[in-house]
């Protein structure tokens, strides 16, 4: 099970590589040119999705800390982890849970880009300490689909992007 949740990082890292390309193509203007009323521009998308990584992060951390503790997660998570993949490839508009809402962040695209590095570097640290049995502990609540493993969490900031994509290649056409 830890090699897929190691590919699944893989692809997680070749995700924001690309995103980090497109943004770094953008003049500091236009990454921080909002496209419209109540809209994020490039900044604050990318400043949206740091966060979130970081709080689910740090709450895994926290969870690892008390591993021993921690349920397995069953099936119950298995099929809400699968609505909740199912909920993001519709094309709808999610509002950001309010801990995770950048709106007027500003902050340049190489402040962005280390604290996404340090993150994600925190990340692969807490999947290359997960054993076995840590890796089906539900280590991670999202804010909709409840407790999930490390493996679905992963996979979620994955498709997290995947469904900023669509806003981010917009910005991209500004």
């Amino acid at each position: 099970m830890k090699e897929k949740v190691l590919r699944s990082f893989d692809y997680l890292e070749k995700q924001r590589f690309a995103i980090l390309k497109k943004a770094e193509s953008l003049h500091s203007q236009q990454f921080e040119l909002s496209p419209g009323e109540g809209r994020w521009s490039m900044a604050e998308v990318l400043a949206h999705i740091i966060k979130a990584e970081a709080l689910s992060l740090k709450y895994m951390e926290r969870m690892y800390s008390r591993i021993d503790d921690v349920p397995n997660a069953g099936i119950l998570s298995s099929v809400k982890f699968q609505l909740l993949k199912w909920g993001l490839n519709l094309p709808m508009k999610y509002k950001a849970p309010a801990m995770a809402d950048t709106t007027g962040a500003v902050s340049g695209l190489d402040e962005l880009e280390r604290e996404w590095e340090r993150i994600r570097n925190r990340l692969k640290r807490l999947i290359e300490t997960c054993d076995e049995d840590c890796l089906k502990k539900a280590i991670y609540k999202h804010p909709r689909a409840g407790y999930l493993n490390l493996r679905q969490a992963v996979v979620f900031m994955s498709l997290h992007i995947q469904h900023h994509e669509g806003q981010i290649n917009e910005l991209l056409d500004l």
